[in-house]
């Protein structure tokens, strides 16, 4: 029916903003740790990956379509 979640779309998204939380946290406790210059580096590296994992998804996808 309209408006209605599938459990597996509502469990996936309860662990994903877990994980997310859990991230979150990581890094602050990180980023009270390190060298600002440093924290700024990892941070670009991982933001990089990212954006990399994502183009690769949407090529995969339009590969496939």
């Amino acid at each position: 029916m309209a408006g209605e979640i599938p459990l597996a779309t509502s469990i996936a998204t309860l662990l994903l903003t877990a994980l997310s939380m859990a991230a979150v946290l990581a890094g602050l406790r990180l980023q009270r740790r390190i060298q600002p210059e440093v924290f700024r580096g990892l941070l670009r590296k991982l933001l990089c990956l990212m954006a990399a994992a994502l183009t690769l998804q949407v090529a995969l996808h339009l590969a496939r379509s």
